[in-house]
């Protein structure tokens, strides 16, 4: 053993020694905790920080994307059973680049780079599937590309020409859409995606696009146009609008008069969505316009009289005016509104001198002027076949008890509510208080037992110290008798003095 390390044991020896069981226990927990927790950082600061390279991948493109990073030598983690791929986080955009440029993720379909191979010796039929393959991968990919969807796969079939016009068939397309958790598409939304792949695809309608959720749903259905159901969510939410707006400027009119909250009205509009295209030709008869005129010049024989006649055509044509009207969808076809308006209330006393309300019903020529006011607010329009019924009934309104009970149990609920919310505030802080106050305790009793067990030891150490001492003097009178007795005959004469 190395004298440093002989001296350093000789030194931490009687301070072991003179540690309790428990003292040691503890020293040496500690010192296996220190150790572990210094070698747990040091782990922690030199392991990288990974960050997500790519999420919800298709299996098929992370078995690629593994594979280029394992002939990278690039540490990687997998997670939600392989589709996340993570690496170290000063990576990842240099990561994303590199593959990019490789054409990867491919998301699980094949696009345009199906043509970056050389593929010499194809018949044009495998040129045009390979073609559609590519398309339908592209389309796939642009689709994924909205925030609500994972996944998606599209077929597209394009019949073959047919040589006679009435017999050509349309292109039809499907799509299968997987939705992230919890994401739904607005109507507007799947318009648009019909839209996206019957504009990539020609001579294809957004109307021969089928577009399914991974449950099976059609989320573009087509509907009978003779039926209710055949009105688009467009078009619910356009008469719906119609029908607020109306209801809103006819109830605003008649709280105005009667007071608020004792109008309720409820309207009803129908909406016309037929595009129409009609061609109109007027003509006017009392106003001819002249198309051509024509004059002869003719010279008479002299058994005639002789001279000249001169004959003059006029040719007439009557105006005609050809107009051309588009009739745009969505046009009021019939406004119907029903209103009933509050009366007014009289105060009667009754038999045991009790006063209550008595209901006044309004008068005939006061509701007219209520019905005016309403036709004038909504349009009426009488060919059209609009209809308005103002009816005077007396509408249940809270009486002032009512009110004010209800008033005042909100209050004391709002009371209710507060006191119980400082209670428990102040019955945390006493818990909380009482903690610390143990916990204070604890520490001191702690310190104090610590501190005592500290004092032992130097006790024991002096009490050993003056013991050795009166060892060594029993020893030096023992041995030199003569000189003891002259060195205490010295401290006599110094204490005499």
């Amino acid at each position: 053993m190395p004298d440093a390390l002989r001296r350093l044991v000789e030194k931490i020896k009687p301070f072991w020694t003179s540690l309790s069981a428990g003292q040691r226990a503890v020293l040496i927990g500690a010192v296996v905790g220190s150790v572990l927790l210094v070698v747990a950082v040091v782990h922690w600061a030199s392991r990288p920080n990974y960050a997500a390279l790519f999420a919800n991948l298709d299996p098929k493109d992370a078995s690629i994307i593994v594979e280029q990073l394992r002939a990278k030598k690039i540490p990687y983690q997998l997670r939600d059973g392989g589709t996340t791929i993570l690496v170290p986080q000063e990576r990842v955009y240099e990561l994303r680049l590199e593959l990019a440029g490789q054409g990867l993720p491919l998301m699980g379909t094949v696009g345009y780079e199906i043509f970056d191979r050389n593929n010499i010796g194809l018949t044009d039929f495998v040129q045009k599937v390979n073609y559609r393959r590519a398309l339908e991968g592209e389309l796939a990919r642009t689709i994924c590309t909205l925030s609500e969807i994972s996944a998606a796969r599209v077929h597209i079939v394009v019949p073959e020409p047919s040589l006679y016009s009435s017999e050509q068939k349309e292109p039809t397309a499907s799509i299968a859409l997987r939705l992230k958790p919890g994401a739904r598409l607005t109507p507007v939304q799947v318009q648009g995606i019909a839209n996206l792949v019957a504009s990539s695809v020609e001579g294809l309608r957004p109307e021969n696009v089928t577009i399914v959720d991974s449950y099976g749903n059609v989320l573009n259905a087509r509907k009978d146009k003779d039926t209710f159901a055949s009105l688009t969510a467009s078009q619910i939410e356009l008469q719906r609008d119609v029908e607020d707006y109306l209801g809103q400027k006819v109830t605003s009119l008649l709280e105005g008069v009667v007071g608020p909250g004792r109008a309720r009205v409820r309207v009803t509009a129908e909406l016309d969505f037929d595009q129409v295209e009609r061609t109109q030709e007027t003509y006017d008869a009392e106003n001819p316009a002249i198309r051509s005129q024509e004059t002869s010049l003719e010279i008479l024989p002299q058994g005639q009289g002789g001279g000249r006649r001169e004959t003059n055509v006029t040719n007439y044509e009557l105006n005609r005016t050809v107009e051309r009207v588009v009739q745009s969808p969505g046009a009021v076809r019939r406004i119907t509104v029903a209103a009933i308006v509050d009366g007014r209330y009289q105060p009667v006393k009754g038999a045991k001198g009790k006063e209550s309300q008595q209901f006044v019903p309004r008068s005939q020529e006061e509701l007219d002027k209520l019905t005016a006011l309403v036709q004038s607010a909504i349009g009426y329009d009488a060919k059209r076949g609009d209809r308005v019924e103002v009816t005077c009934l007396p509408i249940q309104m809270p009486e002032e008890e009512e009110l004010k009970e209800v008033s005042r149990r909100g209050f004391l609920m709002d009371v209710l509510e507060k006191v119980a919310l400082g209670l428990a505030v102040l019955l945390l802080l006493g818990l909380v208080r009482s903690g610390i106050r143990d916990l204070r305790e604890v520490a001191l009793a702690y310190l104090k037992r610590s501190s005592e067990e500290m004092e032992e030891p130097e006790a024991e150490k002096e009490a050993l110290e003056r013991l050795d001492r009166r060892r060594q003097v029993v020893y030096f009178a023992r041995r030199k008798p003569e000189d003891a007795a002259k060195l205490v005959r010295t401290w006599l004469v110094q204490d005499h003095r």
